[in-house]
């Protein structure tokens, strides 16, 4: 991996320099996109234009960049990327690289208000850390891509928090390693720090913003569902409440809880179907499996199915514990194609054991399951969600209740 941000502000340079439209950047190892997207919608209710730039996509690379929620056009993209390579076609800028650059000048040529950056897998040499953003944003961190940044969370939380630059830093709940490290960091540069957990009260599936307590966000209610995304709601709200303080933009209450409702992302406890019930969510560690757990326990939702795979560099003892601890009937493996980091199902069923077997055809499976076969969860890595929606593209922008 060729780390360094010399070809990022190099190619930023080229197309003009720094962006001239607040910037927020979201960093961390679990809900950077549900906060991102929480985020977006809160600012596009409250009627600013908004770029949204978010990683992995799920089936079609257009899905990383976004104005006002919207897909841009093919053309719109062919235009963006043959100005980008033809001016940064010497700084052999990697594929992250290339896509945030893109992705800066659409927002530019777009004349967005207010851009949110979801980080890549770090902080430290992250492509979005090139920026100078109007806020940071830290997410919960927790152990993933443990080759890339650490062995352990302090080292991850290290990594993570070098994206921090001076000016307001929202951080939401962490553990205490994590949090320890990020405050550090905040001293040395000279950071305001907002905590969640000191500007929001969290009883249960409820959380009240201590000075403004009108604004009750209720788990069942938003628009991303499970317990979880109580925190990415809060996360947004705060940074949405310091963004208008530094910009003028209005804090309002009915577009605040419009926001929170209207947010949409696929792939996070997403029902794309009812009978069966068929649940894709993307949880690929084992803090975003605590959480599934947790939001599946508060729906009631028990699965009979688990459909089940993930990379080899995963936790995978621990993530193979999880999955078992759900107390599926069956749990199904698939191979997940074209993907050499993916674990082959053979080996991944031998390593979870009795109730475990290969899948040779997920999409089969999914379009002729019974209703004694579900609930069903597919879950262990957004690559295997990916291949779901690009088999159901219907399912991609589905929102069953349940």
């Amino acid at each position: 991996m060729d780390l360094g941000l010399e070809r990022m502000h190099a190619g930023i340079e080229l197309l003009g320099g720094q962006p001239h439209y607040p910037a927020v950047q979201i960093v961390g190892t679990n809900g950077k996109g549900s906060t991102a997207c929480f985020l977006e919608s809160l600012a596009r209710c409250s009627r600013l234009k908004t770029g949204l730039f978010t990683s992995p996509h799920l089936v079609h690379f257009r899905e990383r960049i976004r104005i006002d929620s919207e897909l841009l056009s093919e053309e719109a993209w062919v235009v963006a990327a043959n100005k980008v390579y033809g001016l940064c076609r010497e700084l052999n800028l990697t594929y992250f690289e290339l896509l945030t650059i893109i992705g800066l000048e659409i927002f530019r040529e777009q004349q967005i208000d207010l851009a949110v950056l979801e980080a890549g897998l770090g902080g430290r040499f992250d492509a979005t850390s090139a920026i100078t953003p109007a806020l940071n944003i830290f997410t919960r961190i927790g152990l993933d891509h443990i080759s890339v940044l650490g062995s352990n969370l302090e080292e991850i939380a290290r990594d993570k928090s070098m994206a921090m630059k001076k000016g307001p830093v929202i951080i939401a709940r962490q553990d205490g390693q994590a949090l320890n490290v990020l405050l550090n960091r905040a001293e040395q540069v000279g950071a305001d720090v907002f905590l969640v957990d000191e500007f929001f009260e969290f009883v249960g599936t409820e959380a009240v913003l201590r000075d403004f307590p009108e604004i009750m966000i209720i788990s069942r209610e938003l628009g991303l569902k499970g317990r979880h995304q109580l925190d990415n709601a809060a996360t947004a709200i705060l940074a949405w409440k310091v963004l208008c303080s530094e910009y003028g933009y209005v804090f309002d209450l009915q577009n605040c809880l419009a926001g929170l409702k209207k947010a949409f992302w696929p792939g996070r406890m997403h029902i794309v179907r009812n009978e069966p019930v068929v649940i894709l969510d993307g949880a690929h560690n084992c803090q975003a499996f605590e959480a599934l757990k947790d939001s599946l326990e508060d729906m009631k939702i028990r699965p009979e199915t688990i459909i089940f795979s993930c990379m080899k560099d995963k936790d995978l003892s621990n993530l193979v514990k999880a999955v078992k601890e759900m107390g599926a009937l069956e749990i199904l493996v698939p191979d997940i194609k074209d993907n050499p980091r993916a674990m082959s199902k053979c080996d991944l069923a031998a390593m979870i054991g009795n109730k475990a077997k290969p899948l040779d055809n997920i999409v089969e499976f999914l379009k002729n399951i019974d209703n004694d076969q579900g609930p069903v969860l597919v879950c262990g890595s957004l690559y295997l969600i990916g291949e779901v929606y690009a088999a159901f593209p219907e399912w991609m922008e589905s929102r069953q209740t349940g």
